[in-house]
């Protein structure tokens, strides 16, 4: 689809943009992206908009909607991050406590993971700040966060977790990451 959109786009002849086009949008810049939620605004009090505090947030993701850190497993926390459109994909900051050892998993669909802060390993690999890890269907792996610091990642999926193992399909319907 982007090579389509390039083509088309390559084709076009030039157009002159109107005076002031750059820095009318420069100034949208800084100003938070509202979701669109059917007609119906987000409930505020369920809202916040990224805490600077995180660190090595990138910040245009900062503009977005964050929801509340929400408890997934001891030492696990995720805190949903509102789209501007709705979509099949979720994106989330995961965050997970020194030592935590993820149950095993495969995917759904794909996950792409990008190391804000801290370190985790699995089979695949070792990723620290600002490294991708990429998952889909054929990838099954448990990660383990280093035991010196907290982990915290910026996660996009499309799809849903397959836990494996006795333990793994016990918790399984209670699970929705």
């Amino acid at each position: 689809m982007e090579e389509v959109g390039g083509s088309v786009l390559t084709g076009l002849p030039p157009t002159a943009m109107s005076s002031g086009s750059l820095e009318q949008i420069e100034a949208r810049l800084d100003v938070p992206v509202k979701p669109k939620t059917n007609g119906a605004e987000p409930d505020v009090a369920d809202l916040a908009i990224a805490d600077l505090a995180i660190v090595g947030l990138p910040e245009f993701v900062r503009r977005y909607w964050f929801g509340r850190w929400q408890w997934i497993a001891p030492r696990v926390h995720l805190r949903p991050i509102t789209l501007p459109v709705p979509s099949k994909t979720r994106v989330f900051l995961l965050r997970s406590g020194p030592g935590t050892r993820m149950l095993e998993h495969s995917h759904t669909g794909i996950e792409m993971t990008c190391v804000l802060k801290g370190v985790f390993s699995h089979e695949g690999g070792h990723f620290g700040p600002g490294d991708f890890d990429l998952g889909d269907e054929t990838v099954n792996h448990r990660p383990v966060v280093d035991a010196r610091e907290e982990c915290v990642c910026l996660v996009a999926m499309v799809g849903d977790l397959r836990l494996s193992g006795l333990i793994g399909r016990i918790v399984q319907p209670f699970v929705r990451l």
